[in-house]
């Protein structure tokens, strides 16, 4: 689903479906304002759930992921209130570069009480992956990021862009 440039698209609710190998990615938003992704099942196909260039506050919550590539994947998302994703369950079990949560050039987030499973044999996998710029804006509290092999448990390529960051279980 993609909104114009200039006028995002207001509302959209995607809730308590399930999408079983899809091909490449499962539930795909562009330009979107105040979206809410709740209690979907997404198994097979690479990227799970991908939301890009959006506005106000993304609730991404209650989700199953299984996928072989990239579980969620927020990008571009500039909030003026805080984002929500929690009690996600993310597993990636593939044979390339993998990403759980993947955290990219947005702000304004509250990242809860998730749990994500890496378990590809590639050097370049992080269960948790954050690189955004904007200083003092992620919190991440109460997750648990697992890569089973190789790679990270969580990168943060900006640490001054976490604001808090507590109580999580790395493995």
């Amino acid at each position: 689903l993609q909104g114009l440039w200039n006028n995002h698209i207001p509302g959209v609710r995607i809730l308590d479906n399930t999408f079983s190998n899809t091909g490449y990615t499962s539930i795909y938003l562009n330009r979107v304002h105040n979206p809410l992704i709740s209690g979907n099942i997404i198994q097979g196909g690479y990227l799970g759930i991908y939301v890009t260039s959006g506005e106000a506050a993304i609730t991404l919550v209650k989700n199953s992921v299984s996928v072989s590539g990239h579980g969620i994947k927020i990008n571009y998302f500039g909030n003026l209130e805080p984002g929500l994703i929690a009690n996600n369950f993310i597993l990636v079990d593939g044979v390339s570069e993998s990403y759980g949560l993947d955290i990219q050039n947005s702000s304004w987030l509250n990242v809860y009480h998730n749990t994500v499973v890496i378990k590809t044999h590639i050097a370049y996998a992080h269960a948790f992956n954050c690189n955004s710029n904007t200083a003092g804006t992620i919190r991440v509290m109460n997750n648990s990021f697992s890569c089973m092999n190789e790679g990270y448990a969580s990168y943060v390529q900006y640490p001054a862009t976490l604001l808090q960051s507590d109580y999580n279980n790395y493995y």
